[in-house]
């Protein structure tokens, strides 16, 4: 951006696991590639990044794995098409300790505004979200909760709801 070139976007998904990677097909028809559950919730994160308004999306096992090095922001509990298990998911925001300023400032709001979501407290939680979209307009996920917690003060999800986001699309 500094030299005058454009500046490019690319959303990502990262997941930590075992895959079978190397050469695939037949003798006539060779490909590289890499095939497996941990791969195919890869993908689903990737696309799951537009859901969210964000870039860099990692599984809950990339998060085990790396904790230490980076710094991350939770951002929902899902269920991602082909897969039973919920899993959490969390936003990369950066190496430990390189955080952007203004995600510094409006990280306390969101973290206390998904707390009070996930124990249903509707009102409070939307309360957090418009803080944080004081700070920065453009959040993504916490757009995307706003709108989730004006449904859920209108219409409450049952009382088994666990919390749980089922992405519908792959």
């Amino acid at each position: 951006k500094a030299e005058g070139k454009p500046e490019l976007l690319m959303r990502v998904g990262i997941n930590t696991g075992p895959m079978v990677i190397g050469n695939m097909g037949s003798t006539t028809r060779m490909m590289y590639g890499m095939n497996g559950d941990s791969v195919n919730l890869c993908a689903r994160l990737e696309g799951a990044n537009k859901q969210y308004g964000t870039y860099s999306l990692i599984s809950e096992f990339t998060y085990q794995a790396a904790k230490e090095f980076i710094e991350v922001r939770k951002l929902d509990i899902i269920r991602v098409v082909g897969r039973g298990t919920p899993i959490n998911i969390y936003e990369l925001l950066g190496k430990r300790g390189e955080i952007d300023e203004l995600v510094k400032k409006a990280l306390p709001d969101y973290n206390q505004g998904l707390k009070s979501y996930q124990s249903r407290e509707w009102t409070e939680a939307k309360r957090y979200f418009e803080n944080v979209l004081k700070i920065s307009p453009e959040d993504g996920p916490s757009k995307i909760y706003l709108k989730r917690c004006e449904k859920f003060i209108l219409e409450p999800p049952a009382k088994d709801w666990d919390g749980v986001f089922n992405l519908s699309s792959k």
